[in-house]
């Protein structure tokens, strides 16, 4: 009988140990993501005295912007990323040119622009982030005369008016602390300046455009309640051990 006793405490006792272990090693999988992509469309640059510019360029990335004056088609810059890591996507675009007689440049472009910043159990951190300048310096005075970094607000850029700012192109998102999704849809919109005039002189124009995504995983498991099924588990598992316990007084 004692004999008995005791294999039934043991098995009330193991069964208690087995379902505990279950209970603590049901945490889901870490995980984080994170994307961001913007598409420019319709870019064009025009000069109000088109004769009195000779102009060289070239770009870098998936940009199809060739040689202006005229339109020059979009590019397209996109960076996508889960678990850990991170990626970037950068498209430029610089050309230099001469001014004989002072002119203007004009900028008109749409875009779109989507990011999404993602935590599941497990993950630590998810941002997502978009950034697009123009810009011109004088090279021969050394100076900045033209600076536009699109921000949603008409206004705020330094030599020149700005006429068309649909949204932020320089904007990021993130997801910390908790579980969830933050996202970003622009839908398509419409961006537009003129610079002031330019002097004659030697000029370089750069159109800069990335995006970035960064993701961490591996913190502690945020899920730390455990499932009904566990906790029954659990109590039918220290139900036996009570038993065995009872049956080893008599």
């Amino acid at each position: 009988m004692l004999i008995e006793q005791k294999k039934t405490m043991s098995i009330g006792r193991g069964a208690l140990l087995a379902f505990a272990i279950m209970g603590v090693c049901s945490q889901a999988e870490a995980g984080a993501i994170a994307s961001s992509n913007t598409t420019l469309s319709n870019f064009a640059i025009g000069f109000s005295s088109p004769n009195s510019i000779s102009f060289n360029g070239f770009s870098g990335g998936n940009a199809s912007i060739t040689a202006p004056p005229g339109p020059f088609g979009g590019a397209v810059s996109s960076a996508q990323v889960s678990g850990n890591g991170a990626s970037t996507g950068t498209n430029t675009w610089v050309g230099t040119f001469f001014v004989n007689t002072p002119t203007s440049v004009s900028f008109s472009f749409s875009a779109d622009s989507n990011l999404v910043a993602s935590l599941t159990p497990g993950g630590v951190v998810s941002a997502a982030n978009l950034f697009m300048t123009i810009s011109i310096n004088d090279l021969l005075a050394n100076t900045s005369a033209f600076s536009w970094a699109p921000n949603g607000l008409v206004g705020g850029i330094v030599g020149g008016v700005e006429t068309s700012d649909a949204f932020d192109l320089n904007y990021g998102i993130t997801q910390f602390g908790s579980l969830g999704t933050t996202s970003f849809q622009s839908g398509n919109g419409l961006f537009a300046a003129n610079s002031s005039l330019l002097n004659p002189g030697f000029y370089l124009m750069n159109i800069s455009m990335s995006n970035s995504a960064f993701v961490s995983s591996g913190g502690l498991p945020v899920a730390s309640v455990p499932e009904p099924s566990v906790l029954w588990l659990v109590g039918v598992g220290f139900l036996g051990f009570l038993i065995a316990r009872r049956r080893c007084w008599y």
